[in-house]
């Protein structure tokens, strides 16, 4: 018995102090499994668990719902198209009752009405659930004023928890009804600057009316109590544009392609091209989908060579001699939809084949082009395009590229499912995390009240067996009472510097983490420090880890890893961000400092534009002649006199030293007013070898 105990005093002096992410928290439904967990919060877990058959039932249970999860889609985590929803007017009064509703045109039996969230950038991060109703009811009816109104959701007795990215869904099987509407009678609000709180405001990134395997809310007319009109982010028509957080209906099978593409290195952007199917036969069209293609070796640009202005037609003729236009965007550039379909309603029209014509081309930098990951064509609540033979004015016939891609069942990146099966799981994800929440905090609460109980009870035994051995001692022979004198000191000492301040911390984390359950709210404030501090570690980590890989010593993972930071980085400025870069770069080695030097050369002229230049455009430019790279980082922003440089600013002074020690230089353009252009200059194969 004495030995185990020593053994587990050994362990609790040893063992590094738990840090407190090592603990599960109703805000990581990953919960303890997704991290390596330091030794002692291993031991102090695997010791809990001994002890206790309901943390063992609670860890089984937790592998059973991480098994069902593993089935079902993964949802997009991040904003799909510039375009997020409808906004409404903010309140000073939460409890103020506003309302958004959707014109069907007809009576249409409906399956389901989903319920998209918002998502918008909060403090640097994408946060999910901006301005959803914390009190609201759903109704449909035939009439406008809805005074036939019929209730689908009622949740205006109780706050409706915010559910975050996850589609909110209700089934109304076997109801016809014109109108859609959602009325909130408790306003979403969030806390502001000195502890008061901003407007209350009422806020939807998509409506869907889901008929079979259709969205029929997409393009119909919208209503509201009132409305922000900021487009393109927040507008009444974004709430039906097909276009949210969610993104593409997919499941991870991987796709082989990454669909059409016209041929490359036309110079013309008005150059007319096109590309058409031929279902077979005549059908009549329910509607016809456009999915954005995001190719597997550039999947940071979503919304590919998807064209600015564009029609769809139908046609009986495979000439296309007299067309059934089903939807023109060519008075105006078309936003880019990013990770989202764009539907073309068939209103019923009978053809046999659909054509899609690019009228003005997405801009590839020293070319212009048109691509699409897939086109399908549904009649009948089928995809009558799978499969079919495609025809088309130009195409690249190679590598990922190809007429038949266009219409093997698979986007880009994974395979496409069917969209009121995939929003259903979808929710069905949401409510097997939100269960891995409440095992996770369980856990964490069950695990730290056994420990302090074992705590108690190895403390009061260690100090039994140490009194115990106090007085065996006595009975020792004369010659062996010195030695067992200085070893009794030497423990007692050790017990008290190491056990007694571990035992003293271990009290102070256990009285906060008590004062903490007590006031679940306490909590949030180190949640979101220890969340963004991690958030920016993760960031640093990942700029460490791909300096240092050999697998990216390559000129082209340069030239990627400056087009996806930066993307990244201006993503949620106004500041507007373009980057020429030549699509087939020769395979130069560089070595870790090299890329390294480069990368941050160029980052430190980014923060200037974001942070000082004042510029509402940049531009990033990547040049290669022989051996010598040219990156040119340019603004239009407010400019300044080289010369005339601020005392002590060390930005510049960086950027030169880093081109220096590589060879190369740096060379600063500017004037106040007339924006800045620095440019970097490096020849890369002699800096190679010369690191």
């Amino acid at each position: 018995m004495s030995l185990i105990v020593q053994l587990a005093l050994w362990g609790l002096l040893n063992a590094p102090p738990a840090r407190s992410a090592d603990f599960p928290t109703s805000n990581s439904p990953a919960g303890w499994s997704d991290e390596v967990p330091s030794r002692a919060t291993s031991w102090l877990d695997e010791l809990a668990a001994a002890l206790s058959p309901r943390i063992r039932a609670l860890r089984k249970e937790r592998e059973e719902v991480l098994n069902q999860l593993s089935a079902e889609p993964v949802p997009n985590r991040g904003p799909t198209s510039e375009a997020i929803g409808f906004h409404s007017t903010g309140s000073s009064q939460p409890n103020t009752r506003k309302w958004v509703q959707v014109d069907l045109g007809s009576e249409q039996p409906m399956d389901l009405i989903a319920l998209v969230p918002a998502q918008v950038a909060v403090g640097g991060d994408a946060n999910g659930g901006y301005g959803f109703p914390v009190r609201f009811r759903v109704e449909v009816g035939r009439e406008e004023d809805l005074s036939d109104a019929r209730l689908v959701a009622d949740y205006t007795s109780e706050d409706y928890p915010n559910p975050g990215n996850s589609p909110v869904l209700f089934e109304v099987s076997n109801e016809k009804a014109r109108y859609v509407r959602l009325t909130a009678t408790k306003l979403w609000q969030r806390p502001g600057s000195a502890g008061r709180m901003e407007h209350a405001v009422l806020a939807l990134g998509e409506l869907m009316v889901i008929s079979g395997e259709r969205n029929l809310a997409i393009g119909r007319p919208v209503r509201a109590s009132d409305a922000t009109e900021t487009p393109p982010q927040w507008a009444k028509v974004n709430l039906v544009d097909g276009q949210s957080i969610l993104g593409l209906p997919l499941e991870p099978v991987p796709s082989r392609f990454n669909g059409y593409h016209s041929k490359e290195g036309e110079k013309r952007q008005d150059a007319i091209k096109w590309v058409q199917v031929d279902l077979g036969k005549s059908l009549p069209l329910d509607e016809v989908r456009l999915i954005p293609a995001r190719p597997r070796d550039w999947a940071s640009i979503l919304g590919f060579g998807f064209p600015l202005r564009f029609r769809v037609e139908a046609c009986e003729d495979p000439s296309f001699a007299n067309p059934i236009i089903l939807r023109s965007e060519e008075a105006e550039d078309f936003r880019n939809p990013g990770e989202n379909m764009v539907v073309a309603p068939g209103n019923l029209a009978v053809a046999r084949y659909v054509r899609v014509s690019a009228t003005k081309l997405w801009s590839r930098g020293d070319y212009y082009a048109f691509a699409l990951a897939e086109l399908q064509v549904f009649s009948g609540g089928t995809n009558a395009a799978l499969g079919t033979e495609v025809t088309a004015f130009d195409s690249v016939e190679y590598s990922l590229w190809s007429t038949k891609a266009l219409v093997d069942g698979y986007s880009s990146q994974q395979r496409l499912v069917d969209l009121g099966s995939w929003l259903r799981r979808l929710s069905h994800r949401s409510v097997l995390e939100s269960r891995l929440r409440e095992l996770d905090s369980e856990h964490a609460r069950r695990t730290l009240t056994v420990l302090k109980s074992t705590g108690r009870w190895l403390l009061a035994i260690a100090s039994a067996l140490l009194l115990a051995g106090a007085a065996l001692g006595y009975r020792y022979r004369m010659v062996r009472l010195l030695e067992l004198e200085r070893l009794r000191t030497s423990i007692a000492a050790d017990l008290h510097d190491e056990l007694g301040t571990r035992l003293t911390r271990i009290s102070m984390l256990t009285e906060a983490v008590d004062r903490q359950m007590e006031a679940s709210n306490a909590t949030k404030p180190h949640v979101a420090q220890i969340f963004a501090m991690t958030h920016e570690a993760v960031r640093t980590m990942d700029e460490i880890v791909w300096a240092v890989n050999p697998r990216n010593d390559t000129l082209e993972d340069l030239a990627n890893y400056i087009f996806h930071f930066a993307q990244e980085f201006f993503r949620y400025s106004t500041v507007r961000c373009r980057l020429d870069i030549p699509p087939d770069l020769p395979p130069i080695h560089l070595t870790t400092e090299v890329r390294h030097n480069l990368f941050l050369a160029v980052k430190e002229a980014l923060n200037n534009v974001l942070k000082h230049a004042h510029a509402t455009s940049v531009r990033v430019t990547l040049q290669l002649k022989s051996s010598l790279l040219a990156i040119t980082v340019e603004d239009d922003g407010r400019g300044f006199t080289p010369e005339a440089q601020r005392p002590g600013g060390n930005g510049l002074r960086n950027m030169q030293q880093r081109l220096e020690s590589l060879g190369g230089r740096v060379d600063v353009e500017s004037k106040p007013g007339r924006g800045t252009n620095v440019i970097f200059q490096a020849n890369v194969r002699a800096a190679a070898q010369k690191s």
